[in-house]
């Protein structure tokens, strides 16, 4: 058999970073678990290495020698049990059954052959992209996911006309108002009203004039984001827009930093205040979640196999190869990925050499300055 056809080789494949899409109302925790006892069933049904056979060794009698009727030996009575009795050893090669499955119990058991986190999780009445970390690796690969503060994109189905006491159509309903007179251009002017004061938020960290925030409004957002990191703590919107409308139901798209369940729900029911009516919330999916989008890249529950999970493992090595932690660059790779910095905020070297060789050249400069000075003057 090939290599890779032991279980054993398969399961040090499945560890890092799974992308799966959440269904609702299930919990994140409990949706991973049935993914990884389809996993630990799978392999445990797989074929494993041959084990080495357990050798034991027997010991048996060989031949035995019985004296004739006319002898007798010297200084002993004539019996049959004076008999000569030669004994031989003999090694047998038998299967090990401490390597049973009927024995040991299965090979691979959900609880420790398969730790993982979950980086960012849904709430239970959510779906869409979910990050799995499988394994050591994993781990360490979603928490610096998470210090990375990705921008996630949500749809999110609302209905006017009501309010609920917890904004989800799930709720006590305590409010019933008019909705005819809403349009789609009023959303729309109140989706842009709500995404500027967000924006000045986002900028709000950087000078007015200066360099650094023309370039941020220059870019894609990448330094807004960066700036943003230094004064903001709570959630913003970085775009929003009205992607369907059914009424009296809507459907609104939204690019968020750091967000949370709640914030959402407050969002949509402020986007209905401000249309003069009332909104809850039906749905909400998490499309994107930084490089991961939900078309491409992530996979159903119940289509998780052993090769459609290692193949989906080698996504985040692709599309962020920044994150990307060996076994031996571990501890660099967690303080190089943890905080993404400008140049100018980078911190000093802490190795002595590094500052040694420094200071030397920045001496050897000021005297070839110097000299420089003399030879002119």
């Amino acid at each position: 058999r090939p290599k890779m056809n032991w279980s054993s080789q398969l399961y040090r494949k499945l560890n890092g970073v799974l992308c799966i899409y959440k269904p609702p109302h299930v919990s994140p925790r409990q949706c991973v678990n049935g993914i990884v006892q389809q996993l630990c069933d799978s392999l445990n049904d797989g074929p494993f290495e041959p084990t080495r056979p357990f050798t034991e060794v027997i010991r048996q009698p060989a031949a035995i020698e019985q004296p004739s009727h006319g002898q007798t030996q010297i200084g002993s009575p004539a019996s049959p049990a004076a008999s000569v009795e030669s004994i031989s050893h003999r090694l047998v090669a038998r299967p090990d059954l401490r390597s049973l499955s009927q024995v040991a119990g299965p090979a691979f058991v959900p609880g420790s052959s398969f730790p993982f986190t979950v980086a960012d999780p849904l709430s239970d009445w959510c779906s869409g992209v979910q990050l799995v970390g499988l394994g050591r690796r994993g781990i360490i690969a979603c928490e610096l996911l998470e210090r990375q503060r990705l921008l996630k994109v949500y749809r999110v189905r609302a209905v006017l006309g009501r309010a609920t006491h917890d904004c989800t159509g799930d709720g006590t309903i305590v409010l019933r108002t008019t909705w005819r007179h809403v349009t789609p251009a009023m959303l729309e002017r109140v989706c842009t009203v709500v995404e500027a004061g967000y924006k000045r938020q986002l900028l709000a960290g950087l000078r007015n004039n200066t360099r650094a925030a023309y370039a941020a409004l220059a870019a894609e957002g990448g330094s807004v984001h960066r700036a943003a990191r230094q004064h903001l703590g709570g959630p913003s919107v970085y775009a929003m827009r009205l992607v369907a409308w059914d009424p009296p139901g809507f459907e609104l798209e939204f690019h968020v930093l750091h967000e949370t369940p709640g914030f959402l729900l407050e969002l949509v029911a402020d986007v209905g205040t401000r249309v003069k009516s009332s909104a809850f919330c039906a749905r909400i999916r998490r499309l994107r979640h930084g490089p991961f989008s939900a078309a491409k890249h992530s996979l159903l529950p119940e289509d998780v196999t052993l090769n459609s999970a290692i193949s989906n493992l080698s996504w985040l090595p692709r599309l962020m190869p920044k994150l990307v932690v060996g076994d031996e660059e571990l501890p660099e790779a967690v303080l190089t990925a943890a905080e993404p910095l400008d140049s100018s905020l980078k911190p000093a070297p802490s190795n002595k050499k590094q500052r040694r060789k420094k200071s030397r050249a920045a001496v050897e400069l000021n005297e070839t300055a110097t000299e420089s000075l003399k030879m002119s003057d």
